[in-house]
């Protein structure tokens, strides 16, 4: 079901089974939508705001513990949008295979992504998700393991 943020806001607030964490992830690009979604959203629940290898969070968003920037390296090369420190925020991925510009920046939503992938790495983005496995290493941090 899709929800606009002030649907989903309403729903969130008035139940009494809430939910506990929120992550708004973005990548790229979509690390924009998710950064100002995340400006906008007024629920009862932790946000954990990630961006992978995209645009920078705010200072503001920068500040709050549960904030993730992620950044891919493999065998040194980063990825295009490696946030460095990130004000303490900053997180890297060590990717295999993946030492070429797009198949690395693609490593942080596709675990399978590499340099093998001739298409990706000769700049069809397209080509970004083929044979994909989800990365969701952002999650360990949440993850309890039993």
């Amino acid at each position: 079901m899709v929800q606009s943020i002030e649907e989903f806001e309403k729903d969130q607030n008035s139940k009494s089974d809430k939910l506990e964490r929120i992550f708004l992830v973005g990548h790229s690009s979509g690390c924009a939508i998710a950064n100002a979604v995340d400006v906008d959203l007024n629920v009862d629940a932790d946000v954990a705001l990630v961006a992978l290898d995209g645009f920078m969070p705010s200072d503001g968003q920068l500040s709050r513990d549960d904030t993730q920037v992620w950044g891919a390296i493999c065998a040194g090369q980063q990825s295009r949008n490696f946030p460095g420190n990130a004000k303490g925020r900053g997180r890297v991925f060590l990717a295999t295979n993946c030492k070429k510009e797009w198949p690395l920046h693609f490593s942080m939503v596709n675990a399978n992504a590499s340099d093998a992938n001739a298409g990706l790495v000769a700049g069809d983005l397209s080509q970004g998700y083929f044979n994909c496995r989800a990365n969701l290493r952002f999650l360990n941090r949440f993850m309890e393991l039993h």
